[in-house]
């Protein structure tokens, strides 16, 4: 079995003394490399926000109510935040947007002072919660209901301080740029302005029609944030519905990790590599805005996860420098962890650190004044494998099967009704090698409890 410490192995070597053995002359014989290349979403994760929006009323810690600028839209919004259109009943929140005629308070500015609100009249009510907590990279979760769409415009998104965004998802009802009828669709969007001081966005859309079959059932939506790729995912899908690449190659194939060595292309959507918030509302569409006037209409929220890579080896002793340098959002991981004195986190209305070995409070931290505080030494049995297949299955998957393969693809074994845990899985390698002493390429291929599957390659000289 392997130890805890030994969880992430990204290079194996393998010998006639066994998969871990250590020789000079191992990698010249037998090189291990995961189909899954180089990247984070190798790490194990742990959950790091969650809300199961059982209430009875908001969780003033994890949300806010409305959007981060206010309780009203942008002006041009048809409709305004009330708190009204917030409740919590069986084990959900719901939110409710309706045609119901009222004044809102907007903010009244002076350059960039705020010097007061004035009443504005909105003819539709609705409502949002934004995140506390601000994310960089991530695996993100929502278990949800939406009623048929309408005029109502269900969203559960991120947003930057430069306006980037990454809509997990938008639910839109009428004519689009994809389409001259009237129809109903789910899209994910990735959009950014060019730079702080330039307001005009440029953005990339992947859209998906939905038939009316689609509300009848609980609904699952999920993001895969790595350093090089997003993953969008609707309902239960193995598959993701868009993946959007950071970089490409001269022949538009995607890249795991770009090297100065490497000619690339750069998406000019990418990178998402500063903190951004979480939310999720329902607005109203303009132009079909009528519609809402046929009754009220709900999105009604089960669950949310959000969960982080946490690397379980080396150690971190934050300073205000690396807060700085490294958009500190509230979430250090590692494998042992230091924390000074509290002034490093003072502009910070929570504090969360999750290490995978032990934290160390240097004398004088003090969390008095903190609107947060979660210090958690996470143990091995907490740590969740990396998503893939059926991504709201958060138990930890076991290996039911396997098969091998040579280079052209003839199968060369497969063994199944096996029980195994993940970390076994280079034991299992080096024991059919065993049994199977041929030169060349071999590819094994896992398959684990949870409908997801796992590559090895492995190459004998």
């Amino acid at each position: 079995m392997i130890k805890f410490g030994q969880l992430i192995i990204l290079l194996f070597c393998l010998s006639a003394e066994g998969l871990l053995a250590q020789k000079n002359a191992c990698g010249h014989r037998i090189v291990i490399i995961s189909e899954d290349q180089i990247s984070d979403w190798q790490l194990p994760r742990v959950v790091v926000f969650q809300d199961s929006f059982k209430g009875p009323q908001l969780n003033n810690d994890l949300w806010g109510f409305g959007f981060p600028w206010g309780k009203i839209l942008i002006p041009e919004a048809l409709e305004g935040m009330a708190e009204e259109n917030l409740r919590f009943e069986n084990d959900q929140a719901i939110i409710t947007t309706e045609y119901r005629p009222r004044d809102f308070d907007t903010f009244v500015f002076e350059g960039n002072q705020l010097v007061g609100t004035i009443p504005v009249r909105k003819e539709y009510s609705s409502a949002g919660i934004f995140s506390r907590m601000e994310f960089t990279h991530g695996e993100f979760y929502l278990e949800y209901e939406i009623d048929a769409l309408s005029a109502q415009w269900p969203a559960f998104w991120l947003l930057g301080d430069c306006q980037q965004e990454i809509d997990i998802f938008e639910y839109f009802y009428g004519k689009s740029i994809f389409h001259d009828d009237w129809t109903k669709e789910i899209t994910y969007t990735v959009h950014q302005d060019d730079n702080c001081e330039d307001p005009e966005k440029c953005r990339i859309i992947k859209t998906k029609f939905l038939d009316d079959d689609f509300y009848q059932n609980t609904l699952r939506a999920s993001l895969n944030w790595q350093n090089y790729r997003l993953e969008f995912y609707r309902d239960q899908n193995e598959e993701p519905d868009w993946v959007h690449y950071r970089w490409l190659d001269m022949a538009y194939r995607p890249l795991a990790q770009a090297s100065k060595a490497t000619v690339v292309r750069q998406s000019r959507y990418f990178p998402f590599d500063r903190p951004m918030t979480l939310l999720i509302g329902q607005g109203v569409h303009g132009g079909i805005d009528a519609k809402m006037k046929e009754g009220p209409k709900e999105l009604r929220l089960k669950e949310l996860r959000v969960l982080q890579a946490i690397n379980t080896s080396g150690k971190m002793k934050p300073n205000e420098a690396y807060l700085k340098q490294n958009s500190y959002d509230g979430i250090i991981t590692g494998g042992v962890i230091e924390l000074g004195a509290a002034p490093y986190f003072a502009s910070r209305d929570y504090l969360i650190v999750k290490a995978a070995q032990s934290i160390k409070l240097e004398p004088g931290f003090d969390t008095e004044g903190a609107r947060s505080i979660d210090l958690d030494a996470v143990q091995a049995s907490e740590l969740l494998p990396a998503k893939s297949g059926n991504f709201l299955n958060f138990e930890e998957a076991k290996i039911i099967a396997f098969s091998a393969f040579d280079a052209v693809g003839r199968p060369i074994l497969q063994r199944k009704l096996i029980e195994a845990e993940l970390t076994e899985m280079e034991s299992i390698i080096e024991n059919e090698l065993e049994f199977h002493p041929q030169v060349g390429l071999i590819i094994f291929r896992f398959e684990l409890s949870d409908g997801s599957f796992r590559s090895r390659k492995i190459y004998l000289l």
